[in-house]
């Protein structure tokens, strides 16, 4: 495009350099070659008689020695500088062919013809050229406008639905919250709900061995005061002390793959006396293993006798493995 712009340009100064009787410059006449060449061969012939010409004009010559071109006419485009000697005729200069040839004296004006219509058609074929090219250029803009559009939109939908992700997110995490603090609510109260157990037994337990004592001693019936001096006795606490101390039971403790290990142990004693040997016998983490016993939770300061554990029963463990 620059190149054609540049060669027009060219073909200007020629034409403004003819008009006043001048010779082109050499490289002017090269540029005009260039555009001489670029002319389109059927463009060339349709150039119109007319009964004379001035100078600047711009003619097509016809050359009888001229070789012919593609489209088998010998017409070759110049520049009349002038009228020749004999009437009738012209002078011209050719725009293109050898420098000795460009200068043609005393050409018959019947072998010239007016290049306008010639010059016309190559204008109207080049504005039909940039036409469309600007009508490809504007599609193509256009093409570009809409795939931008459609990359904004596409980075649109794509943070709508990131928002809308974290959205969920933030729900999920919050509904999450809620159920665990339920649920720890809810270990918090059976938790309670097991102590408050365990005391009623104990109690119920002491009863039990304060209504037997109360009964050998005779005293079921005696006083308050008299049964509170029988049951603080030395004698009736070492009873209990040497009943306690032999109380042994022989239980399993069972983690969820079927592993055992068997246990003799003292009802007196906590049970975290045997929770780390048995976390280290069935391969356990011990600080996340959780011991149950007939689906109530144990912790490691009851002892067997508040657990109310027979021999042979078994106390269940899950926890990670080492």
């Amino acid at each position: 495009m620059a190149l054609r712009s540049a060669l027009l340009s060219a073909l200007a100064a020629v034409a403004a350099a003819s008009s006043a009787g001048a010779r082109p410059r050499t490289g002017e006449g090269d540029a005009v070659a260039l555009v001489q060449r670029e002319l389109s061969s059927a463009a060339l012939p349709t150039g119109s008689p007319r009964a004379a010409f001035a100078p600047g004009d711009h003619v097509l010559v016809q050359l009888e020695d001229w070789p012919e071109r593609s489209d088998g006419s010998s017409m070759v485009k110049g520049s009349v500088t002038g009228k020749g000697a004999k009437a009738g005729s012209y002078n011209v200069h050719l725009w293109v062919g050898p420098p000795r040839r460009r200068e043609m004296l005393d050409v018959p004006g019947e072998r010239l013809m007016d290049a306008r219509a010639a010059e016309e058609a190559e204008a109207a074929k080049e504005a039909e050229r940039e036409e469309a090219e600007r009508k490809a250029e504007a599609e193509r803009a256009e093409a570009e406008r809409k795939a931008e559009a459609e990359r904004r939109e596409a980075e649109r939908k794509a943070e709508v639905e990131r928002q809308e992700a974290e959205r969920k997110a933030e729900e999920e995490a919050k509904l999450e919250a809620a159920r665990l603090a339920e649920e720890e609510e809810q270990a918090r109260r059976q938790a309670e709900e097991e102590a408050l157990a365990r005391r009623a037994s104990v109690h119920a337990k002491w009863e039990a061995v304060k209504a037997a004592r109360l009964k050998d001693a005779g005293a079921e019936d005696a006083p308050l005061e008299v049964q509170q001096d029988v049951l603080r006795s030395e004698k009736f606490k070492e009873q209990l002390r040497a009943k306690a101390a032999e109380a042994h039971v022989k239980f399993v403790v069972k983690d969820p793959w079927g592993n055992e290990a068997a246990f003799d142990l003292a009802k007196k004693l906590p049970f975290n006396t045997v929770m780390g040997a048995a976390c280290e016998r069935l391969g356990l983490q011990k600080e996340r293993a959780r011991f149950s016993y007939r689906g109530k939770v144990v912790h490691p300061s009851d002892t067997i006798w508040v657990l109310d554990l027979g021999d042979h029963d078994v106390v269940m463990v899950k926890g990670p493995r080492k």
